[in-house]
């Protein structure tokens, strides 16, 4: 989700009036994004669909089509992990001391991966990848 924000960052300075205003309505409901039309998420966000499809374009999607599947890719990624940490830290505390620092782990991980650039790691992954002979 980082990705789409920095992108959103980036090109903000260069929106119409109906960009901000779906650029605003993304950063308050991303889920809506998720799961409903464009033709719905302007009506909601009190735009066009077109303007909608334009925001899209302007981040370097194809299409609508392809930035609604990154944004509920993304959210499925953030929210199975987030899930799993959550359900797991009611047992953090009286946890054995192994899965205590099992647990720490997957909340350090968690706060990396939100954090990583997605080009830095695919590159950290090439490399490791070429170093064991995969």
């Amino acid at each position: 989700m980082d990705q789409i924000l920095e992108k959103i960052k980036e090109e903000q300075s260069e929106f119409t009036t109906g960009l901000k205003k779906t650029a605003a309505f993304f950063h308050k409901d991303p889920k809506y994004f998720a799961v409903h039309s464009a033709a719905q998420i302007g009506q909601k966000a009190g735009v066009s669909e077109t303007t909608v499809i334009r925001f899209t374009h302007k981040l370097g999607y194809a299409g609508f089509s392809d930035f609604q599947q990154d944004v509920q890719q993304l959210l499925l990624q953030r929210s199975s992990l987030m899930d799993y940490v959550e359900t797991k830290k009611l047992d953090h505390e009286n946890a054995p001391p192994i899965k205590g620092v099992m647990y720490h782990d997957v909340e350090n991980i968690i706060r990396i991966s939100e954090r990583i650039d997605e080009a830095d790691l695919e590159k950290a992954v090439t490399v490791l990848a070429s170093a064991t002979g995969f």
